[in-house]
């Protein structure tokens, strides 16, 4: 019987440790990923206040002019955040709540998360997952969840405060 559990307690064992290896380098992808989408899309809303401002009104929110420049900023300086790693967990947070703004109020994406909640008849996870926002909750989400990784500035700063280990007291 130890036999047939070996296999299954190495892989329990190595599998984990194997895949850790690869975290750092996909969170850096994903980061940048990311980062390069919100920095472009945050750029196209401030360079051209006027059209982002028309955007949202169409969409009935409040202050657009005001929102057109809060979305504009959050998401291209937290996308310059996000690409070096600094405060990531931080600058993740107004890009959540940007694109759940955007799963909210957006009429044309048929989309919204009442699609997640199984009634009779309303039970669309599709609808959700296929909507323009979806894979940059996802990875905001992510990043959020596991921090940015150890190919960042956060990560950096976190080893240069690590407290030293006391040595041990002679008697």
């Amino acid at each position: 019987m130890s036999k047939l559990l070996s296999p299954f307690k190495w892989i329990g064992h190595y599998l984990p440790k194997t895949a850790s290896i690869f975290q750092s380098p996909i969170l850096l992808i994903l980061r940048l990923a990311l980062s390069v989408a919100f920095i472009y899309e945050g750029k196209l809303k401030l360079s051209n206040l006027v059209a982002t401002t028309n955007h949202l009104a169409s969409w009935h929110i409040p202050h657009p002019y005001f929102m057109a420049i809060f979305t504009g900023s959050a998401e291209f300086g937290c996308g310059i955040l996000l690409i070096v790693g600094l405060a990531s967990r931080i600058a993740t947070l107004p890009l959540i709540v940007v694109m759940c703004t955007e799963y909210i109020m957006n009429p044309h994406d048929n989309a919204s998360f009442h699609d997640l909640i199984p009634t009779p008849g309303n039970f669309h996870p599709g609808h959700f997952m296929n909507a323009d926002p979806f894979p940059f909750l996802c990875a905001a989400l992510v990043v959020f969840a596991f921090g940015p990784g150890a190919f960042s500035v956060d990560a950096i700063l976190k080893r240069m405060h690590k407290p030293a280990a006391k040595a041990p007291e002679k008697k």
